[in-house]
């Protein structure tokens, strides 16, 4: 009785218990980042619960823990600033809000405590003041991208600490100061050994480049200084770096001669125009690969033409502008179909030769280098099959290509984080942006494992996730036509104008491998008048999908209420 009395109590008092999924610490960040932060996404209005079901669009959590993994939350039009107890979020490995414009402030000196964090991507945005120090805590970081904001200060020596960093871009601020190195007493960034890419350019960064920046241990693929006030001469350090592909120096106010590059035979792009270079023209004869070179605008001795000129088969543009060139060009340098070449204010272009003429043209256009940096792009307009180019800011169709590796099966890999660092780690290593490469997980006989053999279907195939997103409009909400505890099924239209009903199994009720893989079979084979039929599945990087006959009248509720 007394137990009725505490409960009738309760409820006339208008006490409510809710039950949560989410870390009660966790749910209480991202609700305060809700009421800090314009435009969210229509699922955080609709819910207290960002990890229950159907959860908040671009929250990831952990299925036992019920703690945020990830916030993916690029080019949303977030606006507000990241402020409130982010730090608290201590099991995130992904925080993206990439290309949110309306995303201003200071970066907030919590995020340095995410120890767990492995991607922090904050591009694009309009973020101010000094880079946090305590961002060298995290240790686990991979990949950091804070360009494209307007960031001050020096860069913070603590970044050194980053053991495991591949990706580091600061482009395109107003930082200013020296390049840090280490010392008895703090880190630098000549400790970021595993370090792929240096992307420091368009700041305001001054001073030398100091030689101990660069070490034979090291395995940098790009390095972007240029459009900075960098000063002094070319380290020779930089020589020792053999696995560099890229190298722009260019438009800084660096002196001396060019130090010994021959170590350098991966060199695809060579820039370092627009200094006060002085000396002899370089010796690039080791240079096999190199695509593009632009020494324009330097001051080096008058020459005539090296002899590697003619001897790089792989050139394709040479940009020479306002430089000492003088004597005769070999002819075996015009035999080069791909070639754009751009000598135009040199000695050599007074000769007149008419074969030059289209040379030396002052109206001629420089052509414009490969620039490996994430782009300010909003395409929003982009069709569903295709992408954002990030190098013009067009809609593209990407190409796609199928690699086959041995080992263990993709598809069962232990969660889609896992995944994702596979495919950036495939990206990096071939210099590519993140997100260049995606990986579409199949199934392939492994040995005795039944799991591992693809489904043997009958009157039904794979359908792969663009189709899918493309047939139901983005999975768009209008087309829901049921829902159950297993999820969501959606109206679609197929290529060939079938018509389809789309089942989406939600967070929390996949199957295994082999339960989804003996399902997909079952049904195939099933075929009864009063059944509709299997059309096909689809399964990539984790996603459970059945694709069935669209039966037009409704549910069987439906016709038995009389609503059909």
């Amino acid at each position: 009785m007394k137990l009725q009395l505490l409960f009738l109590a309760f409820f006339l008092s208008g006490i409510h218990f809710i039950y949560s999924f989410t870390d009660p610490h966790d749910a209480t960040v991202l609700l305060t980042l809700k009421d800090a932060w314009k435009n969210t996404p229509p699922s955080w209005e609709h819910s207290l619960d960002p990890c229950g079901l159907p959860g908040w669009e671009g929250v990831t959590c952990n299925n036992s823990t019920y703690r945020v993994t990830a916030l993916k939350l690029s080019t949303m039009g977030l606006e507000g600033k990241l402020e409130g107890d982010i730090g608290e979020l201590t099991e995130l490995t992904t925080l993206d809000l990439s290309f949110n414009r309306g995303l201003k402030g200071s970066l907030s000196p919590q995020l340095g405590k995410l120890q767990n964090l492995t991607f922090l991507i904050l591009a694009g945005c309009s973020f101010n003041g000094d880079i946090p120090y305590e961002l060298g805590n995290l240790s686990n970081l991979v990949f950091l991208a804070l360009n494209t904001n307007n960031l001050t200060g020096k860069i913070p020596p603590s970044l050194g600490s980053f053991s495991k960093l591949l990706w580091l871009d600061l482009a395109e601020n107003m930082l200013t100061g020296s390049l840090p190195i280490s010392t008895s007493k703090t880190p630098g960034l000549d400790l970021l050994s595993e370090a792929r890419h240096f992307h420091f350019n368009k700041n305001k960064l001054s001073g030398p480049i100091p030689a101990k920046l660069f070490s034979s241990n090291m395995n940098l693929r790009h390095i972007l200084f240029d459009g900075n006030q960098l000063s002094g001469s070319i380290p020779p350090t930089i020589g020792l770096v053999k696995s560099l592909e890229v190298i722009r120096l260019d438009r800084n106010a660096l002196i001396g001669s060019v130090p010994d590059l021959s170590n350098l035979t991966n060199i695809v792009e060579l820039n370092l125009a627009l200094n006060q270079l002085t000396g002899t023209l370089p010796d690039l004869t080791q240079m096999m690969k190199l695509n593009y070179l632009d020494l324009s605008n330097n001051s080096f001795k008058p020459s005539e033409a090296p002899t590697w000129f003619s001897s790089l088969s792989t050139l394709t543009t040479l940009v020479m502008e306002n430089g000492s060139l003088q004597g005769s060009i070999p002819h075996e340098l015009f035999s080069f179909p791909q070639l754009e070449e751009v000598l135009r204010g040199n000695p050599v272009c007074n000769d007149h030769t008419s074969s030059l003429d289209a040379y030396c043209q002052e109206n001629q256009q420089t052509p414009k280098p490969y620039y490996p940096s994430l782009a300010n792009c909003e395409c929003t307009s982009c069709l569903l099959d295709q992408d954002c180019n990030p190098w013009n800011c067009e809609c593209v169709y990407p190409y796609k290509g199928t690699l086959s590796v041995g080992g263990s099966l993709l598809s069962e890999l232990p969660n889609a984080t896992v995944l994702k660092l596979l495919e950036n780690s495939l990206s990096m290593s071939q210099s590519l942006l993140p997100g260049s490469i995606y990986i579409q997980a199949s199934w392939k006989s492994s040995g005795n494992d039944s799991s591992g053999e693809a489904p043997q279907l009958k009157d039904a195939r794979r359908f792969s996730y663009v189709e899918l997103r493309k047939c139901t409009n983005n999975f768009a909400e209008r087309n829901v036509i049921g829902s159950g505890a297993y999820g969501k099924v959606y109206r679609g239209l197929l290529s060939n104008g079938q018509v389809v009903a789309i089942k989406r199994a939600q967070q929390g009720s996949m199957q295994s491998l082999l339960e989804f893989k003996t399902e997909i079979e079952l049904l195939s084979r099933v075929h009864h008048k009063n059944l509709v039929g299997l059309v096909g599945f689809c399964f990539e990087q984790g996603k459970q999908i059945l694709i069935y006959e669209f039966m037009p009248n409704g549910t069987i509720r439906d016709s038995l209420s009389g609503l059909s």
